[in-house]
């Protein structure tokens, strides 16, 4: 018998237009997205593609119940009496017949979906790695799971309502709250939610879906989704049992389907806290401007008595089973022997568990924001932490990022990590000073990595170190162009046919800017880390590698034209203590320098860059309410009627002069003074 009604169901979708037309609609919306990529200049933005079907996906999430729905109502027009007018086995094999088949027809055509997906990612030159994999998985998450939850929709509609029109008013309301653009609907719900928030239910999808995919961490993922689907189709499945019990005259029928129903809801009831748990961090934006108010408020001042050390050397040991640990023993220079308490910079995502003496002994110790206490410390010092996942330092059994510039280990520092930019509402990052250290580390349970520390064995890396230690791992790739290592993101393409072009551009303009500023930094470090799990341009450069955060959507051959954006924050920021320094003033000095350097050096690429409207304070818009009043203006106009050498002997004298300038006032007095000395 269900062999039976699997025949006729199958004949039945396969005859129907609005099903299949829909399934091929998919795959025609998939080829035309392609064909406007290639339109697309320079495309790059490969980790993406897959984010940008989603409105193809959410309407094919409405046409599936839809269809669904009229198909089965069709079946018993007159009420659902005459649909179960035989035994609810009956009933029940029919259901699941229609499900089996919806099911294989959706596999089919997914399977082409992923195939097609993969073939054009072949094709535009993407290594096989974990990407190719992880965009199937994505598929399956966030294109056939909605399918299957569509079914169900349709399914319980049509055995509740029958043929009443006002259902599809409440297909609308479901297709709203629960489809795939509902992040994008109620964006301001989802990113106010809270670990254990019931509302996780509903978080079904990516909260952005131009934003599915981030260097190092690879796709937004959630297992918790996928429970949340699942949870939502049991307790569908428990509304149709419930209403199949109708149909029986059997009162053993009705307990086994009661029975039945209750099973469904108590194992949906039983993954529920696991359905609502946190989602990823790095993809929530409010979670780094959370993190940054916690670093800034929970912050004490640290004085300058619990800084009475130097750090010698560190042996640190990273072991990442379900989280990541770290053990880190550092060797201490106190200055005084009866110290009562000193204090360590260590982000506050790192969770300690433990400080112990040498001899295994714990010591006491509290953590306050980004920083612990220890109190009556000894030499060495053995720290036990967990790596919690967050925005700014993601750590997961998948994907790691700890860079240099960040104290993922106890520094001597007195600064927050990360403060939150009032004006602008934006983090910021505050760097602190680095002092020169030995480092030992000892790497298990992570296998595809990088580290700036040279190799001393297997898993075992040592060196002395300025600017501390860098550790990545997750969805990376490496690749050597002669003597520079590259670090890059698996979704990028080769990277051979743009580097030289990149690369010579990137040497100009690090020889311009070292020359002009003096900064005696005469080489670019020979490794280069092309990753951004945070969407900001940015860079960090060290005497041994350079952080280059380049959040474009072009090739790198193309996107010559984003370097000094860039990195003006690398090679003139990343040493100076621009804590304390104006965040406004330093962005419009990057904003002119940066204009500056277009001037200076032609940057070889088909994307227009230069402003049509000449140079405006942009940045300064967005942060100051009258720049007027406070002469920001006419502080730009003055700049613009330089002759270019007059604009490279003020960049000059500013930058050398930029840690006494403390405001506006102080800068347009120093631009009036240097307009008086030299003309």
């Amino acid at each position: 018998m269900f062999f039976n009604f699997l025949t006729f169901y199958i004949k039945q979708l396969l005859k129907s237009r609005v099903y299949i037309g829909t399934h091929l609609f998919v795959i025609l919306m998939l080829i035309i997205r392609m064909i406007l990529n290639e339109k697309e200049s320079h495309y790059n933005n490969f980790g993406n593609f897959v984010g940008d079907m989603t409105l193809i996906i959410h309407a094919a999430f409405l046409i599936f119940i839809v269809c669904f729905y009229i198909f089965l109502s069709n079946e018993y027009r007159y009420g659902s009496e005459q649909f179960f007018a035989g035994s609810v086995k009956i009933s029940v094999l029919k259901l699941i017949a229609l499900f089996v088949n919806h099911f294989i027809i959706l596999t089919i055509f997914t399977a082409l979906q992923i195939i097609i997906v993969l073939t054009y990612f072949y094709f535009k030159d993407i290594k096989f790695s974990g990407f190719y994999l992880e965009t199937a998985v994505y598929i399956f998450y966030y294109w056939f799971a909605p399918s299957i939850l569509a079914f169900f929709i349709g399914i319980l509609l049509a055995l509740y309502f029958g043929r009443k029109h006002i259902t599809y008013a409440i297909i609308i309301g479901i297709w709203l709250i629960i489809g795939p653009m509902n992040t994008e609907f109620f964006y301001n719900f989802f990113v106010s939610l809270h670990p254990g928030d019931i509302g996780h239910l509903l978080y079904l999808y990516p909260l952005n879906n131009s934003d599915v995919y981030r260097d190092i961490i690879g796709y937004n993922i959630n297992f918790s989704s996928f429970l949340a689907f699942l949870i939502w189709i049991l307790f569908i499945c428990s509304l149709i049992t419930a209403i199949l019990i109708k149909g029986s005259h059997n009162k053993k029928v009705k307990l086994a389907s009661l029975f039945i129903s209750l099973s469904f809801i108590i194992v949906a009831l039983s993954i529920l806290p696991y359905a609502i748990k946190e989602k990823i961090p790095a993809f929530n934006y409010n979670k780094i401007l959370e993190e940054a108010k916690y670093s800034q408020n929970r912050t004490p001042d640290i004085q300058d008595e619990l800084l009475s050390y130097d750090i010698r050397n560190y042996k640190i040991s990273i072991h990442r089973k379900d989280k990541v640990k770290a053990t880190v023993e550092v060797d201490l220079d106190l200055w005084k022997e009866d110290s009562e308490q000193i204090a360590f910079s260590l982000y506050h995502s790192m969770k300690v568990n433990n400080v112990k003496n040498k001899k295994g002994d714990r010591i006491k110790f509290s953590q306050q924001g980004d920083f612990v206490f220890i109190h009556e410390p000894t030499d060495p010092l053995i720290f036990e932490y967990t790596m919690e996942d967050s925005a700014l330092l993601p750590a997961s059994k998948k994907y790691l990022f700890l860079p240099s510039y960040i104290n993922w280990v106890p520094k001597k520092s007195n600064s927050p990590q990360l403060i939150l930019d009032q004006p602008i509402e934006e983090d910021r990052i505050i760097v602190s000073g680095q002092e020169p250290a030995d480092y030992e580390l000892e790497i298990t349970g992570i296998d595809n990595y990088y580290t700036n520390l040279p190799n001393k064995g297997k898993n075992t890396y040592s060196g002395k170190q300025v600017n501390g230690v860098t550790l990545i791992a997750g969805a990376i790739q490496k690749e050597r162009m002669e003597d520079i290592l590259l670090i890059y993101p698996q979704s990028w393409p080769d990277v051979k046919e743009g580097w030289n072009h990149y690369y010579a551009a990137l040497k100009e303009t690090h020889n311009y800017l070292n020359n002009m500023f003096n900064l005696g930094k005469d080489r670019i470090p020979d490794e280069i880390v092309f990753l951004t799990p945070y969407l900001k341009y940015s860079s960090f450069l060290t005497s041994d590698h350079l952080f280059i955060h380049h959040n474009t959507l072009y090739e790198l051959g193309a996107a010559v034209h984003e370097i000094p954006e860039m990195y003006i924050p690398g090679i003139l920021w990343s040493d100076v203590q621009t804590g304390n320094m104006d965040p406004g003033l330093i962005e419009a000095f990057n904003e002119l320098l940066n204009d500056f350097l277009y001037e200076e050096i032609e940057y070889d690429t088909d994307i227009y860059y230069r402003s049509m409207i000449g140079l405006q304070p942009l940045d300064a818009t967005i942060r100051y309410e009258d720049i007027h009043a406070l002469g920001i203006d006419a502080f730009y106009e003055n700049y613009s009627n330089m002759s270019k050498q007059e604009k490279k002997n003020f960049l000059i004298s500013w930058y050398e002069n930029f840690t006494s300038i403390e405001d506006w006032d102080e800068a347009t007095s120093f631009m009036e003074r240097f307009l008086k000395e030299n003309r």
